[in-house]
Parts: structure tokens; C-alpha cells; sequence
């Protein structure tokens, strides 16, 4: 169980609802800050020989490196293991997001790895909401072109 000052809480997938933890921490803070200033510190005298206000891109190289992998560490650890969902895609394409899983779980049958593995529980489209979804697309082909300004 994660404590209330976790930096990893338990979550859950948003598509297959499998169990995960994630880091939560997307930027620098206070510690990467100290620990650049350090390392610029440490660098401007391997380098100089003496303390020298150049260090400064020494602190600033250390900040972007820092910034760099923590967000990648966060963008990797966000897409789910078992199922290749992204939320990140999800939001800007979900049709590229459903390719990215549907590819994953194809990728993932041919695995012998998998063949033996716990199966996961994925969403079921009902005939129902495929119906709906039709209706909408349907609905929205027709209608392209309905906000066109009044004054033409």
C-alpha cells in the first residue's frame, strides 16, 4: 500500500484497468536545482582551476539534463506495460492511440512470452454502442460545414 507521501502511488490503467505505479514528479524542484548548482560548482573547478562565473552554464547544462530525463522518465512510465495504452496520445489522437494498442495486443500474440500470461480485461464494445458510434459519425459527416458564418 503507498503512503499518503509516495512518489510512486498506486494507480490503475485507464483502458485495461491493470494495477501500476507511476512517478509523479514531471519537472525539476528544489533538490535537482541544489544538486545542478553543485555540479556546476564541482565542474567550474575541475575546468578553471578557480571559481569563475562561466560555471553558471555548468548549473544550466545540469538543469536541462535533469529537466530532460525526469519528463522522459515520466512520459515512459506513463504508457501501461500490459496493453500499450498512452493517455498522452489518447488526448491529442485517441484513433492513433487505439492503432498504438491494437498494434501492441497483435504484437503481443505472437509473443510466447504472453501465451501463458493472467488475459487482461479489455473493454467490450456492445453491438448497442457500436450502433451509437456509427449514428454519431454518420451525424457528424452530415453536418460538416453547419458553422459557417451568417453573413456569406
Amino acid at each position: 500500500m503507498a503512503s499518503f507521501f509516495s512518489r510512486r502511488p498506486n494507480t490503475y490503467c485507464a483502458f485495461c484497468k491493470t494495477p501500476r505505479r507511476i512517478p509523479t514528479k514531471k519537472r525539476v524542484g528544489f533538490y535537482n536545482f541544489v544538486m545542478s548548482m553543485l555540479f556546476g560548482a564541482v565542474m567550474t573547478f575541475i575546468v578553471f582551476q578557480e571559481f569563475d562565473p562561466r560555471g553558471i552554464l555548468f548549473v544550466i547544462l545540469g538543469l536541462v539534463v535533469s529537466e530532460y530525463f525526469i519528463q522522459m522518465r515520466w512520459r515512459m512510465s506513463i504508457m501501461c506495460k500490459s496493453c500499450g495504452f498512452d493517455p498522452v496520445v489518447y488526448l491529442k489522437n485517441p484513433t492513433m492511440a487505439a492503432e498504438k494498442v491494437k498494434s501492441f495486443m497483435d504484437m503481443k500474440k505472437q509473443d510466447s512470452q504472453y501465451l501463458l500470461a493472467r488475459p487482461l480485461n479489455l473493454p467490450s464494445i456492445t453491438p448497442e454502442r457500436l450502433q451509437e458510434i456509427q449514428a454519431s459519425q454518420k451525424k457528424s459527416e452530415k453536418t460538416s460545414g453547419r458553422f459557417l458564418s451568417r453573413s456569406m
